[in-house]
């Protein structure tokens, strides 16, 4: 039977995935696979941390929905998520879908509800083991309520290598651990938060300074790091030391 022309450029994506030499360059070849299967937002999250340690899950990297993600936090949905769950307690891929809206709990409906509101109303969660006990998950949106259930097998393995090789690639633009960081105290301070799922709003009410002024904060340090995203430069900032303690509130 002749291959589906949406799978081609997933076929593609596996055979070349291999050759990108930056994380950009990676998530170009993903997003024109996904968008060939309905899927249009992605993200890599660190859900549990090397030797089984506790973290709070945060997007490593991905071309996720900035607006939902915060709207998500905001929401306090991050410690709620049945799906957040899901991942601790299967090791298996899912669909939004696979639940019946009248089965999800109320604070899935919730979730549901919204993320529809945001023009997301389907998405596919793939679960990805580390080799030193560490826990990804990579998450994928649609604004389709449907997706081509033939792509199930196929979107698991896309996931699992676009993590994978994620992975190296980000480790390849952290820079060396040095003392001395370029960050200043508070923009080291607003990118620990951003490191723990934080929006600029809940920032701004932590700190006690205006919004705005955070997000002047974090614009300089993705600045001064030489990097796109706030997630990537509370990654990169950590990697290096510059951010000192875990926040304790």
């Amino acid at each position: 039977m002749a291959m589906k022309p949406s799978f081609k450029p997933a076929w593609q994506f596996l055979q070349t995935a291999g050759a990108s030499k930056t994380l950009e360059e990676l998530q170009t070849r993903f997003a024109a696979a996904l968008y060939a299967l309905e899927f249009d937002r992605f993200s890599c999250a660190l859900v549990r941390g090397p030797g089984g340690s506790s973290v709070q899950p945060h997007v490593l990297f991905g071309q996720a929905y900035q607006a939902w993600d915060d709207y998500y936090v905001s929401q306090g949905y991050l410690e709620r998520d049945p799906c957040v769950r899901r991942l601790f307690l299967s090791p298996n891929c899912f669909a939004w879908s696979d639940t019946p809206v009248e089965r999800m709990s109320p604070v899935g409906r919730d979730i549901h509800e919204d993320a529809a509101e945001h023009g997301l109303r389907n998405g596919f969660v793939v679960p990805i083991h580390g080799d030193d006990q560490e826990l990804y998950g990579v998450r994928m949106m649609s604004s389709e309520l449907k997706f081509d259930p033939d792509a199930r097998n196929l979107l698991n393995v896309m996931a699992t290598l676009y993590c994978v090789i994620g992975v190296e690639r980000l480790k390849m633009v952290r820079p060396e651990v040095t003392r001395d960081s370029p960050l200043s105290r508070r923009e080291a301070e607003c990118l620990t938060w951003v490191s723990e799922g934080k929006s600029d709003w809940d920032i701004s009410e932590i700190l006690q300074i205006s919004q705005w002024t955070v997000h002047e904060h974090i614009e300089r340090a993705k600045s001064k790091i030489g990097v796109r995203s706030r997630t990537k430069a509370a990654v990169v900032a950590a990697g290096a030391g510059w951010l000192g303690s875990r926040p304790s509130a």
